[in-house]
């Protein structure tokens, strides 16, 4: 990893969260969001992606995340 390089992980609640139409939250929104939030502290980015997720639809399963980000 280079310097100032995230590394991010999350569970499968969280790409599978379901909107009304039954589609899911999906990979490629959680790859716009993380560019959008790139430059925030890690607390506000876990904290950008837990929002818009909740936000997005129902959660049936537990949603973690791991964020990591090299100085």
């Amino acid at each position: 990893m280079a310097s100032s390089d995230l590394l991010i992980a999350v569970t499968d609640g969280i790409l599978e969260a379901c909107d009304k139409s039954e589609d899911e939250f999906g990979l490629d929104r959680l790859q716009k969001l993380i560019a959008k939030h790139a430059a925030d502290n890690l607390p506000a980015l876990a904290d950008a992606i837990l929002s818009a997720a909740r936000a997005f639809g129902e959660q049936t399963d537990d949603q973690t995340l791991l964020l990591i980000r090299r100085l």
